[in-house]
């Protein structure tokens, strides 16, 4: 005779098909390659487990040589904003405590897909739910136009499909460096 132990949980279910969905954040962990390279956020769900989670690396803008992928995780789970400012030009500059901290608790909509491998990712594309803050004010209409347009326009030209034989390691949640958790600095 044989025993087998099996640990029941609530996200042993959990929803893995390709799509939008409203998570709420319960984990984010900052984390950086090699000790001077990438920097990236892993954030996880409520309902799923610590393995299904969106590894968002730092990208730079070239211009301004700000970072938005991470602080527009921020943004759109409307936290750690804390200062948001108006110049004479019409553009905001909008101070953002960058604690990975503050995401615990927010909403937020992720896109899941299945990555060449077969695997489940989260595309670090994500959008905002319905609320009000001093930057910005979000509507189910705003929300359903924005997940449309992100999908189109920001994921789907970068997603593999899961029939090709050719994987791109980079897009997906892995990388070839080695990560650490050493630094806590900020993200820009």
């Amino acid at each position: 005779m044989a025993v087998l132990t099996v640990k029941k949980s609530a996200n042993q279910f959990a929803d893995l098909s390709a799509g939008w969905k409203e998570v709420t954040i319960v984990g984010a962990k900052r984390g950086q390659y090699d000790n001077e390279g990438t920097k990236y956020i892993d954030i996880t769900f409520d309902g799923y487990p610590e393995n299904v989670k969106l590894r968002a690396h730092q990208k730079f803008n070239k211009k301004t040589n700000e970072e938005f992928v991470v602080l527009s995780i921020f943004r759109n789970a409307n936290a750690g904003i804390k200062e948001v400012a108006e110049s004479e030009d019409g553009e905001f500059r909008v101070e953002i405590n960058d604690d990975p901290a503050n995401l615990i608790g927010n909403k937020l909509n992720v896109y899941f897909y299945k990555n060449a491998k077969g695997y489940t990712d989260i595309s670090d594309r994500t959008v905002a739910t319905v609320f009000k803050n001093a930057l910005d004010e979000y509507t189910q209409e705003d929300i359903t136009k924005l997940m449309k347009y992100t999908y189109e326009n920001r994921i789907k030209p970068f997603i593999t499909q899961t029939d090709s034989d050719s994987w791109n390691p980079s897009s997906s949640n892995g990388s070839a460096e080695a990560p650490s958790t050493e630094k806590e600095e900020g993200w820009g």
